[in-house]
């Protein structure tokens, strides 16, 4: 597992056991392979969703030129920037 995948994994795979955890309650038995894999795709999805930002500003940060304010390393600014030019789809 490289670095950048471990703010996905800390994410994916705790909220993956919930998921099931919560799911087994609910009916009373262990999860058929199928609704473990729902889980898992919530999970993964859910991930991506809160870490791709993160990435997005990771990646402008490391490729900007220096002296602009992508460059400082401030990824509040970065991610403001993205929001202000590309929108969501950025």
């Amino acid at each position: 597992m490289s670095v950048f995948q471990i703010p996905f994994s800390l994410v994916q795979f705790p909220l993956w056991e919930y998921l099931k955890t919560q799911w087994t309650q609910r009916q009373g038995h262990t999860l058929s392979s199928w609704q473990a894999a729902v889980c898992g795709a919530v999970a993964g999805a859910a991930a991506a969703f809160i870490t791709t930002p993160l990435d997005v500003a990771k990646t402008r940060i490391m490729l900007a030129k220096p002296g602009t304010t992508a460059a400082d390393g401030n990824i509040l600014p970065v991610l403001g920037e993205v929001w202000r030019t590309r929108g969501l789809s950025g």
